[in-house]
């Protein structure tokens, strides 16, 4: 048990539902003794009327925490000024996608200006992690090798999912299915998904998440079924209720368009991965590794005869966990988590 120690998690984006990164975080650190607050913006607010809401909340709480956890790049350039004039504070940047990408597809859309608007944006985001960040934490490979170029304390904590060691059973003699998790769009490969739905007419595809796809749903496919973004306990029960009539496979077929996307791990691939799922993807970098592994299959390679191989789906479900458990349990997770914090203290 560590010193009881104050840590505030400052995320700018809603937690309904709640990040499950951010409960796992929060479950691991009390339990060992440390406090624990979320800060974050209520629903439906845009970029800059979260970012000046939290900065006021903030300010009302800053010396009652000894660490101050933010999940966002802007979000940090907007407190930075308040925490680091609160002395001995420590800032520990979390950081989940590749916000320069990020950002500057979001204010550019890839046109012209795309490229400088994100090595700008890339410049900033390097001097405010050399100047002002204690710790660094990143949940990919691309991330670590980035910063690790400009910060010594830096650590890799891969997602971990909140269905591990669920009673769930993906059934290799049941007929398959697809299943989608996460938001249905172009940049996260909608248009793919309704091509696999057209060609595997006969599979019903699962789609559970926000729909922000330019056509109309009662446009599709009739095959594709579209469930709402849900809590992470009635997610399960989604999946535990469609694993009943088929064997599932995981769709994970992310686009090139948002490069924070593309390079970043996709928290599906390995909540497919914990539950025996196997991946079918693309080649995009950190998909294509748990493919590779013998954790999936690639799109291109799809048939009815090797979907519905029996011997092929009980040793894809059996490699999907086998990998989970090596590189991304709840073990590596917490043991990794709590190593940042008991450094300190020691």
């Amino acid at each position: 048990m560590y010193n009881k120690l104050s840590i505030l998690v400052i995320t700018p984006y809603h937690m309904n539902p709640p990040h499950p990164r951010i409960l796992k975080e929060r479950e691991i650190l009390e339990k060992n003794g440390f406090k624990v607050d979320i800060l974050h913006p209520p629903k439906g607010k845009g970029i800059l009327s979260r970012n000046l809401y939290l900065k006021r909340e903030m300010e009302k709480f800053i010396v009652m925490y000894d660490y101050f956890v933010i999940y966002d790049m802007l979000t940090l350039l907007f407190l930075i000024n308040d925490i680091k004039t609160a002395t001995k504070k420590k800032i520990i940047y979390e950081i989940i996608d590749i916000f320069p990408y990020y950002y500057s597809y979001k204010i550019t859309k890839n046109s012209i200006i795309s490229y400088p608007v994100k090595q700008l944006l890339v410049k900033i985001e390097d001097l405010i992690v050399r100047r002002y960040v204690s710790k660094a934490i990143v949940n990919s490979w691309f991330l670590y090798k980035r910063f690790k170029k400009i910060k010594k304390e830096v650590s890799y904590i891969p997602y971990t999912s909140p269905f591990e060691k669920k009673e769930f059973n993906n059934n290799p003699n049941l007929p398959p299915a697809f299943i989608y998790i996460g938001q249905f769009s172009l940049e996260k490969g909608a248009e793919q998904i309704i091509k696999l739905a057209l060609e595997f007419n006969n599979f019903p595809i699962f789609v559970i998440g926000d729909y922000c796809y330019k056509l109309n749903k009662d446009s599709l496919p009739q095959n594709v079924r579209f469930y709402p973004r849900t809590s992470t306990k009635n997610l399960f029960n989604l999946l535990f209720d469609f694993s009943q009539k088929h064997f599932l496979y995981g769709l994970s077929l992310i686009t090139g368009k948002n490069k924070s996307f593309f390079y970043q791990e996709a928290n599906k691939d390995i909540d497919y991965l914990s539950l025996g799922i196997p991946i079918i993807g693309n080649e995009r970098p950190p998909t294509y590794e748990k493919i590779k592994l013998g954790g999936g299959l690639l799109y291109t390679d799809l048939s009815p005869q090797i979907l519905f191989n029996k011997s092929l789906k009980r040793k894809l479900k059996e490699k999907a966990l086998e990998i989970y458990e090596k590189y991304y349990s709840n073990y590596i997770f917490e043991k990794k988590l709590l190593s940042i914090f008991k450094n300190d203290q020691d």
